[in-house]
């Protein structure tokens, strides 16, 4: 026997109004051009790193590309295609998938990781150069996929750009 339900009187009151509270905090992110898709961790992170970026002296303005673009999440703003940065934000210790192409097509240039704290809040920030996060990458274990696993040993091969930031680090790493 089938039976349908046309409430959600199952769920107290409590769940139901946490749940509404954070609908509305998400469509707000939305309404301001904080999110720009259901990906609201990703989103952040691309968000956060654009506004890091754009407020360091020294460096080329970014622009977010288009959520269908693939491989690369922000290019300078005067598309000189020498600044192609894919963003991955983490909650834990390991990044989403990072897929390859089958043409060993370079996507982007560089790749920042974004570890968030448990407000959603930027903690640290790590950039390396394409090169760099290859030699990191592993397989995923149920996808044609590869991801980093950001253990001790190998975020000191990422250099820190967040809370300590080195603009000339930064520059220099953009220069190779």
């Amino acid at each position: 026997m089938v039976m349908y339900v046309n409430n959600i009187d199952f769920l107290d009151d409590k769940a139901i109004g946490l749940v509404k509270k954070y609908a509305d905090s998400v469509r707000k992110l939305h309404d301001n051009n904080i999110i720009r898709s259901k990906n609201v961790t990703g989103d952040l992170g691309e968000y956060y790193v654009r506004e890091f970026l754009n407020n360091l002296k020294g460096l080329p303005k970014f622009k977010l590309k288009e959520k269908s673009n693939k491989g690369y999440d922000l290019e300078d703003i005067n598309e000189t295609g020498k600044y192609r940065i894919s963003v991955k934000t983490v909650t834990q210790s390991t990044t989403s998938c990072i897929r390859e192409s089958e043409k060993k097509i370079r996507f982007f240039d560089y790749l920042i990781i974004v570890r968030l704290n448990k407000e959603y809040l930027p903690d640290e920030m790590y950039m390396c150069s394409y090169d760099i996060m290859k030699e990191l990458l592993i397989d995923h274990s149920t996808m044609k996929a590869k991801d980093i696993v950001l253990t001790k040993g190998r975020l000191e091969k990422l250099l820190k750009i967040y809370p300590e930031t080195d603009v000339k680090a930064i520059l220099d790493e953009m220069k190779r």
